[in-house]
């Protein structure tokens, strides 16, 4: 008889059963959903130490090149858009298809904030 109770009219099975299934369905979209908003919180505090970060590929490419110029910037990382009838166009349509290619320049372009900061640092200690 309880079986049947149970199942007819006893609404405390019935509403385990509901709240049963309901988290069943829900838990990993809830968890799902809270592992992203902790990732995004903790990529923007990483991301506050992060001198790359807001710099565009576009722009880092534009300081390498007015700081050393194509034909230094060529000799520095060995990529034939830096060599052969060099443009911001087409280096940066390579470097945005290439992982090796962006971490070399981003390198490139982290030494140079490093040095201007080092000079920024000796100039104002004279």
């Amino acid at each position: 008889m309880k079986a049947l109770g149970a199942l007819s009219g006893d609404e405390s099975g019935w509403r385990r059963f509901q709240w049963g299934y309901a988290g069943a369905i829900c838990a990993p979209w809830i968890m799902s959903l809270a592992a992203q908003i902790s990732i995004v919180s903790m990529n923007e505090h990483h991301q506050t130490k992060n001198p790359l970060h807001g710099v565009t590929l576009e722009r880092m490419l534009t300081d390498l090149v007015e700081h050393f110029g194509w034909e230094a910037l060529g000799q520095r990382i060995r990529i034939r858009c830096f060599t052969s009838d060099p443009s911001i166009a087409s280096s940066l349509k390579f470097l945005r298809k290439t992982p090796w290619a962006r971490k070399e320049v981003e390198s490139l372009y982290l030494f140079l904030l490093r040095e201007r900061a080092r000079q920024k640092r000796r100039g104002e200690n004279t």
